[in-house]
């Protein structure tokens, strides 16, 4: 197994490229709505530069839980946060991996994608989580994170009132 700088295949590096960018959209996207909920672009970067992308899910789904009224609303914008629990925990296997090239130069990617240790409810031992994936789950990725932000982009659109401060 070689662990090479360059010479990768340039349709997979484009692949993950493009994946990471849409990831980066979604979470924009998310940041967002939290910079509307608080009223001021100024705030919501205060409020969002440093928070982790698990962190503003949970902030952005509470601030929809709390200031969207229209429950068809609500229950739309839960259904997209599904799919982006499932698009995080694919794209975390691609971007946590041990990618590499066979002897011949082939790209592969390891069987043993990523190992996570987290403790179990209180306290009693750890929970060992491995994420396995293979290349050709990324273009599926791909269209999941590109529906996502359509669906977050539309959705905004449909919220946009109720996202506006001074509401009450």
């Amino acid at each position: 197994m070689k662990f090479p700088s360059s010479g990768w295949p340039s349709k997979l590096t484009q692949r993950l490229g493009v994946a990471a960018i849409l990831f980066g959209q979604v979470e924009y996207l998310l940041k967002l709505y939290v910079k509307q909920f608080l009223g001021s672009f100024r705030r919501g970067m205060i409020v969002t530069s440093r928070i982790q992308f698990n962190q503003l899910v949970e902030l952005t789904s509470a601030l929809v839980k709390h200031e969207v009224s229209d429950k068809k609303l609500r229950d739309a914008y839960f259904r997209i946060v599904k799919e982006i629990e499932r698009a995080e925990k694919a794209r975390n296997g691609y971007f946590h991996s041990a990618w590499g090239m066979d002897e011949q130069g082939n790209s592969i990617h390891l069987n043993f994608v990523r190992e996570r240790t987290n403790q179990r409810k209180a306290g009693s031992g750890l929970i060992k989580n491995k994420n396995l994936a293979s290349e050709t789950d990324l273009d599926d990725l791909i269209r999941n994170l590109d529906e996502i932000k359509r669906k977050l982009r539309d959705l905004r659109l449909q919220i946009w009132p109720q996202l506006r401060p001074g509401k009450e």
